[in-house]
């Protein structure tokens, strides 16, 4: 049991390490005039060759069942449709706001897991959860952005994209769960959001080598992130997994950006990031 926590804690460890990366390339791309849409689409189509080099160079047997498949096209479509709705979002409304209603998807999964597989949540987890809640809460709020007025648009956008990414959550834990071969799992959801978003973006001027470059460096990051996420999730329920995965970047970017880019942090920040990591080691108890 030891050896399997700690194996747990280095996959937490190198899954926030790796998603954090992937804010940072993402942030140093749009300040250098890349577009997010083709950053993601790059990472999205990246992502899915370096699965398929993967399996052709172990020569590894990949299970592609239908169930398998489904779900991972569902969940494909789900993260990318999420990420869609998020950005306008972000837009129309209030961007700290639309960051916190985003991240605080990991909920569905968590509910989902509860509901229909009568997972427990001891009261150490219930605990963690809270205060990774109000630590979200509290990170994005002390941004020092702009603050747009939120309106029934930004509402429904807002809604619709952490439902929507609290699917992509659903999908994962499912597949884990019923022992989905995780690589035929990783191909079909990249492929299936990379396919969304080149359709999306069709006939908008988007792509170009930086792009390539940085989007490519993404995907590397995202691979590694969402394997072991999956990973994670054949040992462990939902509640212990994904309240870590999408708040630990959350706190270790809000660090990078005060340090790299010279951002303010509030004292509302602060105290969230002292919330955020009390809640993370509640949920390792």
């Amino acid at each position: 049991m030891k050896g399997e926590h700690l194996t747990a804690l280095i996959y937490f460890i190198v899954i926030i390490t790796v998603f954090s990366l992937i804010t940072l390339v993402m942030r140093l791309g749009t300040d250098r005039g890349m577009s997010p849409l083709g950053l993601t689409t790059v990472v999205s189509m990246s992502s899915a060759v370096m699965v398929l080099a993967a399996v052709l160079v172990s020569r590894r047997p990949v299970n592609f069942t239908l169930f398998c498949s489904l779900l991972a096209a569902a969940g494909g479509v789900c993260g990318i449709t999420a990420f869609l709705f998020f950005t306008k979002a972000a837009q129309i409304g209030n961007y700290a706001f639309s960051v916190s209603v985003f991240q605080l998807s990991f909920l569905i999964p968590v509910v989902f897991s509860v509901i229909a597989w009568k997972e427990k949540i001891g009261p150490f987890r219930i605990l963690g959860i809270c205060l990774i809640i109000l630590s979200l809460l509290l990170i994005t709020s002390s941004s020092s952005g702009e603050k747009k007025p939120s309106s029934g648009k930004w509402l429904l956008f807002a809604v619709s994209s952490f439902f929507i990414n609290g699917g992509n959550g659903i999908c994962q834990s499912t597949a884990a769960r019923f022992g989905s071969d995780l690589l035929a799992y990783l191909l079909v959801t990249y492929l299936a959001g990379g396919i969304l978003l080149f359709i999306f973006s069709a006939g908008r001027k988007m792509l170009g080598g930086r792009v390539f470059l940085f989007g490519t460096a993404g995907a590397a990051c995202s691979l590694i992130g969402n394997f072991l996420t999956l990973k994670l999730l054949t040992t462990y329920p939902p509640a212990g997994v994904f309240p870590v995965t999408l708040t630990g970047p959350v706190i270790v970017s809000t660090i990078v950006s005060a340090i790299v880019f010279r951002e303010k942090i509030r004292k509302a920040g602060y105290a969230g990031i002292f919330l955020g990591a009390a809640g993370i080691a509640l949920l390792s108890i």
